[in-house]
């Protein structure tokens, strides 16, 4: 009987081996499996991608850039609010919590109290000087005495109580501004030392001016206490329109005293 050579054998068991693979494998499971494959080998390529992106030489120049313009902002918000809050203010301000508080008030002013209007709200009048006060006051007059001649005294009544509350403004924004020459004001941290001299001429009829003018004005303004006044009627227009001279020719008075 004639036996199979060494190399036959060889051949022989390696076909049987492959007709086994061939045997053993689904075509279509060996898809799916090297599709799965295929798509993990896919997902490993884009996480490389993104490591090399994220540490390559243009991402870390980028990072440092931004770390660099951090520190500058950083630097540039500490300047700012230390020429916006100097020293001398309460404890905080500027704060964290001071930022909760300013930003509930924003809230409720540009919502509920001045909807519309840029917070903080401030009104013109505050920076107004005094001339022109008293300008705006004789001309709020005029819309008031035309409320008493038609005969709508409730309206006269209400309007000229708030008339009284604008004089008293123009008196306090005299006294700051005229009598005391800017020396000191309100809201302003510092005095004026070197504007003194200017005022040196101050009488005690100039003090007791202020005084008259701002109890009148207060007598009758919306809020204060008017029991002094309580059983007298709202002063008219013509009483209303010396009150307001008064103030005029007080500070036409000292300026022209003073050479202005």
């Amino acid at each position: 009987m004639t036996r199979l050579s060494t190399e036959e054998e060889k051949r022989r068991a390696l076909l049987e081996q492959s007709l086994k693979d061939l045997q053993a494998n689904d075509p279509e499971k060996l898809l799916k499996q090297l599709t799965l494959q295929a798509g993990r080998v896919r997902i490993l390529i884009g996480h490389l991608k993104g490591i090399e992106s994220a540490l390559g030489e243009k991402a870390v120049t980028d990072m440092f850039s931004l770390r660099a313009d951090g520190r500058r902002k950083a630097e540039e918000a500490k300047r700012l609010r230390e020429a916006t809050f100097p020293k001398g203010l309460l404890a905080g301000t500027g704060g964290d919590q001071w930022k909760v508080l300013w930003d509930s008030a924003r809230q409720f002013s540009e919502q509920q109290a001045y909807p519309g209007k840029a917070f903080p709200v401030v009104d013109d009048r505050a920076a107004m000087a005094v001339r022109k006060r008293i300008g705006h006051v004789k001309n709020e007059w005029q819309a008031v005495d035309k409320l008493f001649r038609d005969g709508h005294q409730d309206q006269y009544e209400k309007e000229a109580k708030n008339l009284y509350g604008l004089l008293r403004e123009a008196w306090e924004r005299g006294l700051e501004e005229v009598l005391l020459g800017g020396v000191v004001e309100r809201y302003r941290p510092g005095v004026q030392t070197q504007q003194i001299i200017a005022i040196a001429d101050i009488t005690e009829e100039d003090c007791k001016a202020v005084e008259k003018g701002m109890a009148k004005c207060s007598a009758w303004l919306r809020g204060h206490d008017q029991s002094a006044a309580a059983l007298a009627p709202v002063p008219k227009p013509a009483e209303l329109t010396a009150d307001i001279e008064e103030l005029d020719n007080w500070v036409k008075a000292i300026n022209k005293r003073r050479g202005k």
